[in-house]
């Protein structure tokens, strides 16, 4: 595949999909409202915690319709909940 008739190619692969130079991908986005000067809810941080964390990413590929963030994605999520 190929955003353009003369290339560059690049094969389907779960890296190229996650690393965004294969060209057909769709990203999904998490979105939280704090007031202003207030803390994030612990319930709503934690729930965060445990989808970035391993077992919930593992969750995300079995149930096989979103990929699992990769490693750098993952740690720079987890310090905007510090």
């Amino acid at each position: 595949m190929a955003a353009t008739d003369g290339g560059p190619f690049v094969e389907h692969t779960l890296e190229t999909v996650q690393n965004r130079t294969y060209p057909l991908f769709q990203e999904a986005y998490f979105y939280t409202s704090v007031k202003p000067g207030t803390a994030l809810e612990p319930n709503v941080k934690e729930f965060l915690r445990y989808v970035l964390s391993q077992e919930g990413q593992e969750l995300v590929q079995k149930d096989g319709k979103y990929l699992p963030l990769t490693a750098e994605v993952v740690r720079d999520e987890l310090k905007k909940l510090k």
